[in-house]
């Protein structure tokens, strides 16, 4: 049993044959006329083309999704290490160290973050008020994958610390544990 287009082509090669190129010419101009308004009024596959375009959009959404996952972490990993990084410097300098040691030792904490998860843009620290602050501004640009398909290359972020501390070592830290059950409350 033959295809629907076997016998077309048949069909039209024997035409061919007996009716001469020229008429033969005419016929394949009109079939293809036929043809495309019939494909143009057919609504049998447009389901695949909704799908074509409701997948490009499914696919773009899950993939911001992973970029902003992936901005997200970074904007979280970088915050955290610039307030260590801080207290770092704070620590320095309360221990007697020179503004340039506490800032040497907020870079030098600073460093293995910037070395495993690197980012572009500054990151600086400043001593302000007779030395008992330090300050720190991070204005940094996390690289998107799935998002610069969409032109959108980086996502940034900007990051602002104030740590003060007190001078000289006379600090007292109190903790107060209840170890009575009192207020276990009911479970």
């Amino acid at each position: 049993q033959s295809s629907h287009w076997e016998t077309v082509f048949h069909r039209d090669a024997k035409m061919a044959r007996d009716q001469g190129i020229e008429s033969f010419g005419r016929r394949l101009i009109s079939d293809g006329a036929a043809l495309t308004r019939r494909f143009a009024r057919a609504e049998g596959g447009s389901i695949a083309i909704i799908f074509a375009f409701s997948m490009l959009a499914v696919f773009g959404s899950v993939g911001s999704a992973v970029d902003f996952v992936r901005y997200s972490r970074m904007k979280t990993v970088y915050a955290s290490a610039i307030d260590a990084a801080a207290l770092a410097a704070g620590r320095t300098k309360q221990l007697g160290g020179t503004d340039a040691d506490a800032l040497a030792a907020a870079n030098s904490y600073l460093q293995p973050v910037k070395t495993k998860f690197p980012l572009s843009g500054p990151i600086t620290f400043a001593i302000t008020s007779s030395g008992l602050v330090i300050e720190s501004e991070a204005k940094l640009s996390v690289p998107t994958v799935f998002m610069s398909v969409f032109k959108v290359d980086k996502l940034d972020f900007t990051f602002k610390n104030r740590t003060e501390f007190a001078q000289g070592s006379d600090v007292e830290i109190a903790l107060m544990l209840d170890v009575t059950g009192s207020m276990g409350g009911s479970k």
